[in-house]
Parts: structure tokens; sequence; C-alpha cells
């Protein structure tokens, strides 16, 4: 016991001693620990290391575990000091006394461990596992959070795998990452990433290791927006049993899709469906998730479970069954449908056949005998209505009695039955014997001998029709005798009627065409129709007589009732048209045309062409008819667009926009639409007005609207600008090696501009200001909403200015007192311009007015210094002088150079006195104006002018005077002859007659003086005594 005790206190001792050597020796390790034992001993948590293949790996707390491929020696170490070492392999140690211990490949376990050391039987190192194994890992994958990645956030990456592994190592486009991203252990299977690019993991184990497919992560720029769902389907609804298809669309770079139902938990995520098109076969709510690395946005559709329509009722607006050619209209119902959904179509059959399909017309006018229905479409399809049966009654128009035997009883007949051949429907009939009623079947049995008649009814179109009254009489011989008449051989009216003679009672007669029997009547006549040799025999109930007479017929008719039946006189699309003809008549020929030509020769013909079709009929001896049908084949509009002739904005609308439809399609209908209204239903329409047009065209197999509105817009009209130089001190003229700065000056805004030079664009030149480097005209165009205006020119010449022109608009030769404006065509602003008359500078502006004659001279000098002269000669006129003389009462001018005379009298122009002479009347100052030859005017001297006494003899009188006419009535007091003569202010005798004397002492006459100029003339009257009187005569 005593020297147990000893020992014990050795061992503190030493374990003490080595434990601060220990201590010691721990401060180079990266995680040294103090674990105190007892009170008196503290004790260090020794390191353990595993060498597998040459790489020596320190397995920690964090870094618990690797992997060893089985039958792979290795090496476990520890750092720490002691005497005794023990490994401890999930609990079965191995001792040493060295801190190492090395196992060969054929020692190493075959499976699994935990692995310890324990140093001294005291301390021990940290557990950690040992994983066996024996091939490489599989399986490996790489997810990312996004597959994008924006400026300034992190994307994860997540491993997977299958297997033990010892780490990842991450790579980036090819290359492994280093630092923190270097490797990761295997319990850490992600990393965030802040860069784009291509990414991969590889997991390492001891057997192996083995690498993820490429993840690539790119670059975003913003979040997505606009996230948007569209349906394949109609009006979001989809069919039991039907797919359909939701296209998800979003706006941002490098999206990816998630979409879900009902919800956007994680829970309400669809499987897989991480495309932009999702399939869907069920109802509900389906949301799109749109993500990139900037973020996420969703929007959601709602699709509602829908079936077929309910079935339609069919209600006639009159009665199914009528007389005539009252057809109803079937009005179909509007069937029930399920919410949100709609009727598209209604589709009307007869006898099966579509004859009417329509979108938004239900109704159906009938005009034919048939089985009519109607099929209402709805996203899911459609469903019929009950059959409506379509009868239109014709009444009877005949009424022929048949009898069952011959139309007698006895010789063993004792009865026989009556029917009757008719051509109504829905009949019913009324049997009268002797005019009394005995049946209303369809037949009638006779068993007795009198007079039978039968009403044929038709309740529809209350009408009633007779036949004949058959005597059934009672017999005992039978007819012996018969002959036959013919009131012709040969007609072309297409029947000849033959009748039989013969003796017997209750006969009918038994017609024979070639020897073969075609008819048996209760009459003695029969209408032959068709060419032959006929016979008739008669019969009664006690036999057969003989056979008449033969008669040969030829029968021939012009076609009669000539008609066309066609299978369909429209067709939508493509199809094919049966045509039937039919006439009544014999030796017929058919032949068809189409517009003019044969496209067939027998009663029947197929056609697939629109057009007019004509069948003639033709009898070669009686002549020829014809008869004509229209067939449509319609090609329902599509693919409608408007084509505008000119621009939709404008500034106004003095000239209409035409807006023309096109489309694909036939015979179709326009109806052209603003804002909302119908303004016209040609193929073009003239807008003028602002607005939106819309354009529908349509025909009998459907229609369509045009793909594109087109929104008239009317802007302002534009002020029109102005061009302003705004270098070169304002000048126009381009000096060598220089530019003139253009400026657009206006006031509109923001416009847009053109430049012109020499009425060409210049290319490029679509700014405020352009530089002229080249002398031209030059003009600039300003727009806006769709507006333009365009400047007035401005020129710019060069530095040589053409040479200088002096030009005038009046000429240079003029009179005294009058002028001449010269100027020149070059104009410049910076120009300077002299002018000189012979030789000395009298102006400096670009024109100048001329009063004196001479040599005027212009010198032009530009900014560039480059000047120019020309001269132009001045003559001025002096005012001209001219003297008038009176002699023997006549005014005259002694010049001869006068183009032009006007007389005045007290400063007033004597009318019509524009002679070289005038014989002045009444007192006052004569004066002469004149022109001379070259234009000069000028003022004669005055004569002052005492006058004619021409009113101091009373034996003459003038009236009317003034005289418009030419007419006055000149009245004389004189016992004597006298002789007139009229005078014009020339003295030249303009009229001349002579007034015998009267009985009487007044002779008045009415003188016709002719038709003479206005002015004033004298009238003298020369008596026989010498004596004579003048009067003044003023014609206006």
């Amino acid at each position: 016991m005593i020297m147990k005790k000893f020992q014990i206190q050795l061992l503190v001792a030493l374990t003490l001693v080595a434990g601060l050597w220990t201590l010691i020796s721990l401060k180079v390790v990266e995680y040294p620990k103090l674990v105190k034992n007892d009170k008196t001993k503290t004790f260090a948590t020794p390191d353990i290391f595993i060498e597998i293949n040459g790489v020596k790996t320190e397995m920690t707390s964090s870094n618990n575990s690797i992997t060893l491929c089985q039958g792979t020696g290795f090496k476990l170490s520890t750092t720490a000091t002691g005497t005794n070492y023990e490994w401890n392999f999930s609990g079965t140690p191995i001792p040493t006394s060295i801190p190492e211990l090395t196992l060969s490949g054929a020692a190493a376990p075959t499976s699994s461990q935990t692995v310890k050391v324990r140093v001294d039987g005291t301390d021990e190192s940290i557990e950690f596992n040992l994983r066996v194994i024996n091939a490489p890992p599989s399986g490996v994958t790489l997810g990312a959070s996004s597959s994008s990645i924006c400026s300034g956030t992190k994307v994860t990456l997540t491993a997977g795998h299958t297997g033990f592994i010892d780490r990842y190592e991450w790579f980036k486009d090819g290359v492994q990452l280093t630092g923190a991203n270097a490797s990761t252990p295997s319990t850490v299977n992600f990393i965030e990433i802040t860069d784009p690019g291509t990414y991969r993991v590889r997991a390492v184990n001891n057997c192996g290791n083995a690498s993820s497919s490429d993840v690539t992560i790119t670059q975003a720029s913003i979040a997505p927006s606009n996230a948007a769902i569209a349906s394949s389907g109609t009006n979001n609804l989809i069919c039991s049993g039907t797919t359909l298809n939701l296209t998800g669309s979003a706006t941002g770079s490098d999206l990816t899709y998630q979409w879900y139902l009902n919800g956007t938990n994680a829970a309400d995520a669809i499987s897989g469906a991480t495309n932009a098109v999702l399939t869907i076969n069920s109802a509900g709510t389906y949301f799109l998730i749109a993500k990139n690395g900037c973020g996420t946005d969703t929007t959601s559709i709602t699709i509602n479970a829908a079936n077929r329509p309910g079935k339609p009722g069919v209600t006639p607006t009159s009665a199914i069954l009528f007389c005539g050619n009252a057809f109803p209209r079937l009005d179909a119902s509007e069937p029930s449908v399920s919410p949100g959904d709609n009727i598209s179509l209604y589709e009307w059959y007869k006898d099966g056949v579509l004859i009417q399909s329509s979108a938004t017309e239900r109704n159906l006018v009938t005009s034919a005998n048939g089985r009519y229905h109607v099929i209402a479409y709805g996203t899911c399809g459609g469903t019929s209505s009950d059959v409506v049966t379509v009868k239109s009654i014709t009444p009877p128009s005949f009424a022929n009695l048949k009898t069952s035997r011959p139309p007698s009883l006895g010789c063993s007949v004792s009865s026989l039955e009556l029917s009757v051949e008719t051509d109504g429907d829905s009949l019913s009939y009324v049997w009268k014997k002797d005019n009394v009623i005995v049946s209303t079947s369809a037949t009638f049995t006779v068993t007795t001998t009198g007079n039978y008649q039968v009403e044929v009814t038709s309740a529809v179109c209350d009408s009633t029709f007779a036949s004949e009254i058959v005597n059934i009489p009672f017999i005992s011989t039978p007819p012996t005798t018969i002959s036959m008449s013919s009131p012709a051989s040969l007609t072309c009216d297409g029947q000849i009627t033959l009748t039989a003679n013969s003796d017997g009672d209750g006969l009918q007669y038994i017609w024979m065409k070639d020897g073969v029997e075609v008819d048996t009547t209760l009459t003695n006549t029969y209408a032959a129709t068709v060419s032959g040799i006929y016979t008739v025999k008669a019969e009664n109930a006690c036999g057969v007589g003989p056979t008449s007479n033969s008669i040969a017929l030829d029968i021939k008719s012009v076609p009669n009732n000539v008609s066309i039946i066609a299978s369909d006189t429209l067709v939508c699309g493509s199809g094919i048209v049966t045509l039937s003809g039919t006439a009544s008549g014999t030796g017929l020929t058919f032949e068809w045309f189409l517009n003019g030509q044969s496209v067939g020769n027998t009663n029947q013909i197929s056609v697939s062409q629109t057009g007019n079709y004509t069948l003639r009929v033709t009898s070669a001896v009686c002549g020829i008819k014809e008869a004509s049908k229209t067939i449509r084949f319609i090609t329902a509009p599509s693919n409608v667009r408007i084509i505008p002739g000119s621009a939709t904005k404008v500034c106004n609308l003095n000239s209409p926009v035409t807006l023309y439809a096109q489309f694909d399609g036939s015979e179709s209908s326009y109806k052209w639409v603003k804002d909302g209204v119908i303004v016209g239903t040609a193929s073009s329409f003239d807008a003028t007005e602002a607005g939106t047009y819309q354009l529908l065209v349509e025909n009998e197999c459907g229609n369509a609207v045009a793909a594109n509105a087109i929104n008239i817009e009317v802007g302002d009209a534009l002020a029109t600008p102005s061009i302003i130089i705004q270098n070169n001190s304002g000048s126009s003229v381009l000096c060598s090696s220089g530019n003139i700065e253009l400026r657009a000056s206006q006031s509109e805004g923001v416009v847009q501009y053109r430049w012109f030079k020499d009425n060409a664009l210049v290319d490029g030149a679509t700014g405020e200001v352009l530089n002229a480097t080249a002398p031209g005209e030059y003009r600039v165009e300003i727009s806006k909403n769709g507006c333009s205006s365009l400047s007035s020119t401005q020129i710019i010449t060069s530095n040589l200015p053409p040479p200088a022109v002096i030009k005038h608009l009046t000429p240079i030769e003029f009179c005294e007192g009058d002028s001449v404006v010269l100027f020149t065509d070059i104009l410049d602003v910076t120009a300077q311009y002299v002018w000189t008359l012979d030789g000395s500078q009298v102006a400096t502006g670009s024109n100048f007015t001329a009063t004196q004659a001479g040599t005027y001279t212009l010198t032009v000098t530009n900014t560039c210094g480059f000047s120019d002269n020309t001269q132009v000669v001045v003559e001025v006129t002096n005012s001209p002088v001219t003297e008038i003389i009176l002699n023997n009462n006549v005014l005259s001018v002694l010049s001869a150079n006068i183009r032009k005379y006007q007389w005045y009298l007290d400063d007033k122009p004597i009318i019509g006195a524009n002679g070289s002479t005038f014989i002045p009347i009444d007192s006052g100052r004569y004066v002469l104006r004149f022109t001379t030859e070259i234009g000069c005017e000028g003022t004669s001297n005055v004569i002052d002018f005492g006058g004619i006494d021409v009113n101091s003899n009373p034996q003459i009188t003038i009236s009317p005077n003034p005289t418009s006419n030419g007419n006055i009535t000149v009245t004389l007091w004189s016992d004597q002859d006298a002789e007139l003569t009229l005078i014009n202010h020339k003295g030249k005798v303009v009229y001349r007659q002579s007034f015998p004397k009267d009985n009487i002492f007044v002779n008045q006459r009415l003188v016709d003086i002719g038709d003479l100029q206005r002015g004033i003339y004298l009238l003298r009257a020369s008596f026989s005594n010498g004596q004579t009187v003048t009067r003044k005569v003023l014609v206006l």
C-alpha cells in the first residue's frame, strides 16, 4: 500500500513536470487546450494527424471526417509528448510507445472507424471519422439561386453528391477558385459569388473525384418588369379533356421562369414548369414569377372551365306548313354558355348541308322546303337545335278520276275502285254519288250505278278542285266499233289531241303507241306528246272492243319550261356545283355557256367558277329557248388592312387622306367606321376629319376587321422660318477658303430641320445651323407633328460677283420733268454701291432715280474686295412747244410733230375733238394739249373765241336735243324751200336733206341722222330766199 501511494505521487509529479513541458510545447500548436484533471494536475488535449498518400491532415472538431480508399495505408501521429500512446479504432486500442502509428494497406481497416489517441492513459485527442470507401464520389450536381447576377448582389451556388467526400473544389471559367472559396469541407456544400461566369464544382475523396456540369451565371442589368401571360385559348377558358398553352413574357435580361398554381408558396410551384410556355389541362389561377439576379416580377391569369353551349331554340316567324311561297324566317335563340364564354358562330343546315355561317347573324330566311337545324358554337364546340321541317303546300290544279277497271257494272262485274290523279299536297277527299257524299277516303269502291265525282281539298291553301263527273252504268254487251281521228299529223306545238268514237256505254279507252299501251282514260280524248303510230281500243265491263284505225304523228315542240336546277348558287370557298337542265319537248339538244363560251353539251354539268351560266335548248325543227343562272364562289375576307394614300399626320385636311381597303377574298362590302360610327361603304374612303378609322369587310361567307386602325391627326400649321447669316459680317458673298454660317430662325420650339441647296436635299444637314461652303440657293424646312414649312431662298454668291448690270423698267429716253429708276439685281447688304453721273458721284444705294441726261456709272464692291462697274446713257427731251391759230372760224395747229390731240374749252376736254383742226361754236378760251411722237406732252397758246350766234333766228327748232339715238324732229317756220346740212366739228358734212315747202307755213319733218359718234354738230338750214339759219346739235 505504501509503495502504491508513492508511485502515485511520483506519477503526479512527473505528470506536472511533463505537463509544464507540454504546455510550453503546445504554444506552437494552433489550438492548445488546458484541461484540469484534478486539484493537482492540468491536462492538454493532444492533436491528431492522419497522413494518406503523402498528404498530412490535422483532424479537428470542425474537420472531423476524412475518407480512406479501401486497401490504402496511412499513418496517424500526434505532437503530444508522453511515454504511452493508445490509438483507438471504434473502441479497439492499438498501443505504441511513440507518437505515431503506421498501418499498411493490408493492415488498414476495411470499414469505417472512429479514431482518437490517448497519451499516457489520460490525455485524449478529439475523435474523428475515418470513412472507408471503395469508389470516388458520383452524382455531383450544382444548382444556383439565380441564373443571373445583378450588380451589388450575390448568387448562392449549392452542390450535391452521392457517397462520402472530403471536400468540394470550386471552379470559375475553368480556373479553380483560391482563397476563401478554394475548397470547402464536406459539411459545407455552398458558396456565394458576386461575378458572372461559368461555374463547376468537383467533389473529392480518397478514391478520386467527380465534377458537376457547368452552370453559367450571366450579368443582369435591371429587375424583371411588365410580366404578362397570354393564353392560347379563347376568353381564358379551357374545355374539358383539352389542353391550352400559357405563354409568359417579361421585360428584362437573363430571365428564368417558375409557374405556380393557385398561389405562390413553394408548395404551389409546378414541378419542372420553368419554361416560358406552360401546357395546362385544368382550370385555376396560374402564377408566373419572372426572375433574374436583380429581382422578380409576378403576374397571374385565371383560367375558367367551360362546356359546350346549351341547345339553341328555333322559332319560326310564321307557319312552317303553308301555302305558296310564304316561307318563314327561322330565329335561333341564344343558348346558355359557361361564364366568360360567348357564341362565336351560328351554322344553319338544310337537309344536312351547310347553307349559312355567321358570327353575328343567328336567323335564317328560308326559301325552299327542307329539314332545318342550327348549330351554335362556343369555345368548347357546338350544340345543335332540334330539326324544324319547313314545307310549302301546293294546292290542287287538276283532278282526274281513275278506275281499277272499265267504268261500268254488269257481265259479272259487280264492283270497281275509283281513285284520283292530282298534283296537290296534304289533301283531303270527298266522294259524291249523284251529288251526295258517300266517302272521304282517298279511293272509293263502286257497287251501284250512278254519277260519280270527287272533290280534292287543300286545307292549308283553302283550295278545292272537283273532278269531272263519271257515269257508271249497268251494261250487258261490249263495244263493237271504234274509230280515231286527229286534227293534224305534224305539229311544233308539242302535242296533238286524238279523239276516239265507239258504241257502247261505261267505256274506258286504251291508248297505244307503236303497239304499246301508253295510257288509259275515261274520256275519249288523248293528248299525244311523242311521235309514233297511235291506235285505241274501247273497253267496258263486258269486254274489249276492236282496235281502231292507226294514225302516224310527228310531234315536235319549241322547248318549253326551260330551267336550271343548281345544287347551290353560293359556295363559300372552293367546291363543285352541279347544274341540271330541264325542258319539255322532243328532239332536244342541250348546250351550256359561261360568259359566252361553250362549256358543255349534256343536260347536266359540274362547275367551279363564278359566272352567269346559260342553258340553250334547241329543237332542230321548232326553235331555241334559253335559261340562265348565276353561280358564285366567294371567299370570306381575311388579312384585312387599311392602306393610307398619304401621310396620316397632316397640317390640315383641305385635301382628304384617302384610305384604301386591302384584303384577301372576293365580292365584299365595306363599312368604314370612325370613332364607332359608320361613315362610308365604298372600297376607299376620303377622310376629312381627324379621328380613328377602322374597316369591316364582309360578304355572305364571313367578315373580318382590319388588323390596323388608322389614326388621322391634324396638327397646327407652322410659321415660315427665315435664314440668318451669323458670320461674314452678315454678307452673303462667300470669299475664298471661307464659309458662311446659315441659321434657321423659327418660333415653333423643338422642330426637325432639313436644308436644301439649289432645291436638292443636303445630306446629313438636319441641324439648326448649316455651314455653306459653296455658292447657291439655300432654303431650310422645319417640321413638327407631321407639319412642315419652307423658308424663302437665301442666295450665297462667290467671291467673284457676276457683272453688274443696270436695269430699268421704264425707258431711259424720256421727256423733261419725267424720270427713270436705275437699279441692279446684285443685292448684298454688305456690298458697296456707287453711282456717278458723267464722272461725279450722285448716290450710294442699290438703285437711283435719274432725272437728268448723261452717262450713269454703277460700281459694285463686295466684302471680299472685288468690284465691277457698268454704264448706261440717259437722254432727256425738252418740253415741246406749239402754236394754234383761228382762221375762218377754224382752229388749227402749226406744228406737225404731234401724235395725239385733245382740244379744250374753258379747261374742259371737248368730246371727240382729237384732230389737228377744230371748228369752234361756243364762245370761250380754246387750248390744245398734245403728245409728241416721242411721248412728250405739251400745251399750246390760248385763243379766245366769241362764238357763233346759232340761236338768234327762230325759224328752226330741233327736238330732242341732245339726242342719243340719232333721230330728231326738225320744224321749219317758213314758206320757203330749204336744204338741211349737218356738219361735224371738223367741218365735214355728214348729213344732207332737202325740205320742199308745204302748203302750210309750218314744215315739220322726222330726220334720221344715222349712227353718229358722240360730239357737237351744227345743223344748217339754207332757204331758197338766201337766208341761212344754224342750230347746235349734241349727240350723247
